[in-house]
């Protein structure tokens, strides 16, 4: 049986490379990040790139906050880029995550 993933299961750069293309993902948030075309390997893609650099530099028990202001910071340096402009979207998950977290 094979089962077909919603794009916000499955966000790839073409899901935000030009415009944003995935209405899910922009509701909801990112539920799983794709790095199709070596994405968490170079600096085409910032914020598909930090957050992979992130995973490793960001400590468990906190890492909700951290990750946040790794992307967060690092769309700062370069807010031209391609996927810039969909940022906020693929961290919106995380983001909410964060908020209902600190408010326990």
């Amino acid at each position: 049986m094979v089962m077909e993933l919603s794009c916000d299961y499955n966000y790839r750069p073409d899901h935000c490379m030009y415009m944003p293309l995935c209405e899910q993902a922009i509701k909801t948030g990112v539920q799983v990040l794709h790095g199709c075309r070596s994405a968490f390997h170079t600096s085409k893609w910032p914020v598909f790139s930090t957050l992979y650099k992130g995973m490793d530099t960001c400590p468990f028990d906190d890492f909700q906050s951290c990750i946040l202001k790794i992307v967060n910071d690092g769309l700062e340096m370069d807010p031209k880029s391609q996927c810039a402009s969909s940022s906020q979207t693929i961290v919106k998950l995380l983001t909410n995550q964060n908020k209902q977290h600190n408010e326990l």
